[in-house]
């Protein structure tokens, strides 16, 4: 057993002895209290937004894509996600999952716990990335095929659009979250949507129309009602200013730190051809060619470094927010806590941060 400090998000932290033995937590003991200037280990990180990394997106990815995205994915330190599609044809989006469906049969211990879908239902003047030809109005027998497949799990929808009741129905049908995004939704619309169980809201801020100080819109109804929020902190996306802002207003238990990665993530600068079209990567920024950001080249150890220098947040914050809330939100099993039964994959991290790492029980030889 090796002997450091512990954080779990429910039970704090201590200073403990944890074994772990192939894709489970076997045994753990408390034996004191916190030991500051010792490691802290954490949960795995949380990923419920994720299009891809290392030369692989979701979207059209093979078998042995999926394979070379984990590999690079667990060095990151994550524990689980979801793997998130951008608008597409039908027939596209139906691969992808029938894709993914075949590789979590062949690999019950995957990190990949579900499919997020990001479209096709947003509002085309907060598209960002996605291809204006593949936006479309609601047809109900399309969303039924999408969501009635079990491994979906989330869906972003922009509730401004006609046939949004339809939306609800049949995602609660198919015990589907339903995430606000890619919206010019008012303020009026998302307090009638939250009073009717949608509390959630993707990449907040990104993708929606801002806030403003007669009409506060969809960002003014996330932070004023308590809902879950995606937020990626890249730097780009949000500022440190607003990061604070929103950890201020929302408090630590309803952030849930995303990626939005795409497939040039861990490959550096360069152009891509990504979703169809070309991507330019500077200084890890990814752009399409009208300038839209193109998703992120973040990783989930880079995020919890920067969410640490923007707010100061202690180990037992940031276990809260890199993994723990998401799995609260979204039903996940066996990850986001240092418990018995629990996943193996954990993260080492520095007393001040100053190293993040995937765990490795060397205590047993």
């Amino acid at each position: 057993m090796k002997e450091l400090n512990l954080v779990d998000p429910v039970d704090g932290i201590y200073y403990g002895a944890i074994e772990v033995k192939g894709h489970d937590i076997v045994k753990i003991k408390k034996l004191d209290e916190e030991k500051r200037g010792l490691s802290y280990l954490l949960p795995g990180f949380v990923d419920p937004h994720i299009h891809g990394a290392a030369g692989v997106d979701f979207i059209d990815a093979t078998y042995e894509g999926l394979q070379k995205m984990e590999g690079f994915l667990r060095k990151e330190g994550v524990a689980a996600c979801l793997l998130t599609t951008v608008s597409a044809p039908l027939e596209k989006i139906l691969k992808a999952i029938d894709t993914l469906e075949t590789y979590t049969q062949k690999n019950p211990h995957t990190i990949f716990k579900g499919v997020h879908l990001e479209g096709p239902y947003l509002n085309p003047n907060r598209r960002g990335a996605h291809e204006l030809k593949y936006i479309r109005d609601v047809n109900i027998r399309e969303l039924e095929e999408m969501v009635s497949h079990p491994l979906v799990r989330l869906m972003t929808v922009a509730p401004e659009i006609e046939g949004f009741e339809e939306i609800l129905e049949i995602t609660k049908k198919h015990d589907v979250v339903v995430s606000i995004g890619h919206t010019e939704a008012s303020y009026e619309l998302v307090e009638k949507i939250y009073n009717k169980g949608v509390r959630r809201f993707t990449h907040l801020c990104n993708g929606m129309k801002p806030l403003h100080h007669r009409e506060v819109g969809p960002v003014g109804g996330a932070l004023l009602n308590d809902a879950f929020v995606e937020i990626i902190v890249d730097g780009v996306h949000l500022c440190g200013e607003m990061v604070r802002i929103i950890r201020k207003l929302k408090g630590v238990e309803k952030l849930e730190l995303i990626t939005d990665s795409m497939a040039a993530t861990g490959l550096g600068d360069g152009e891509y051809r990504i979703w169809g079209k070309t991507v330019h990567v500077r200084g890890r920024i990814a752009r399409t060619e009208d300038g839209s950001l193109a998703g992120s080249t973040l990783t989930m150890r880079k995020a919890v470094s920067l969410y640490r220098s923007f707010t100061g947040a202690d180990h037992l914050e940031t276990a809260r927010v890199s993994s723990y809330n998401a799995c609260v939100d979204l039903g996940l099993k066996r990850a986001g806590r240092i418990k018995k039964g629990y996943s193996s994959l954990l993260v080492e991290v520095g007393p001040d941060f100053e190293y993040i790492k995937p765990f490795i029980d060397d205590s047993t030889g």
